[in-house]
């Protein structure tokens, strides 16, 4: 049991500890995207959409770190509101097509209308 609970403990450090910084990168990638900080060069716009999405990415799976040590640890909290999984399935779809196009295959869906459920959609 208290190798569990020093185990749970180092998770939640380290994910916290690589947060911070990760914050920071994916804030002036986004902002760089953006064309905040003017233009860039074509060759670049590529590469810097990958690295973009990998850091998003790799930010996920810190915050999918800090919600297994919140569940562990009881202190997990939900938000329920209604969402049409429809469009949780399209933001997913979407989000992943960089990948499909990175690897040239075409991502199609068709979704009929569902009703909504009460769910936590940043959990889902």
């Amino acid at each position: 049991m208290r190798q569990g609970k020093i185990k749970a403990e180092f998770i939640s450090i380290a994910a916290h500890e690589l947060r911070t910084p990760l914050t920071s990168i994916v804030g002036y990638l986004d902002l760089f995207q953006e064309g905040r900080f003017g233009e860039l060069p074509p060759l670049i716009g590529r590469p810097l959409s990958s690295v973009r999405r990998n850091a998003h990415r790799l930010k996920r799976l810190v915050e999918d770190m800090l919600s297994v040590s919140r569940i562990e640890a009881g202190k997990m909290t939900l938000k329920p509101e209604p969402v049409n999984l429809g469009e949780v399935v399209t933001d997913v779809v979407t989000e992943l097509e960089p990948f499909a196009n990175d690897r040239n295959l075409h991502v199609a869906t068709h979704i009929d209308p569902i009703e909504s459920i009460d769910a936590d959609r940043d959990k889902l």
